[in-house]
């Protein structure tokens, strides 16, 4: 097992760089099944919440512009970025290093100051 550093502003560096490269993973992945079920002839599955779950998605870092957060249901969303819960859609409004924009069609921002 590798060693971590012990301070806690290094430890959120490694914190973001390994959200940041699941994030990426999670993006290549999504676009590897889409391209199979084209090829295959199968419509894409559409991710739902479970009944009665509130949830947002996150549109990814694409060149110099940062990650957008979604409502789910938002025009802007699609089916094919990742859901995120609550505890997850604020640490990525919160994350220092890469903080997400809250889109400004569906304000989840205003939603996740509910509590």
């Amino acid at each position: 097992m590798s060693e971590l550093p012990p301070d806690l502003p290094r430890l959120r560096v490694i914190e973001t760089h390994l959200r940041l490269q699941l994030a990426e993973v999670q993006q290549a992945i999504a676009t590897a099944e889409r391209k199979a079920q084209r090829e295959a002839g199968r419509p894409l599955p559409r991710i739902q919440p479970p009944a009665g779950m509130e949830w947002w998605r996150l549109e990814p870092i694409q060149g110099d512009r940062m990650p957008i957060l979604h409502r789910h249901g938002c025009p802007g969303s699609t089916e094919q970025m990742s859901p995120l819960n609550r505890g997850a859609a604020r640490d990525s409004l919160a994350n220092p290093a890469y903080p997400a924009t809250p889109c400004p069609r569906c304000r989840p921002d205003l939603a996740l100051r509910e509590d």
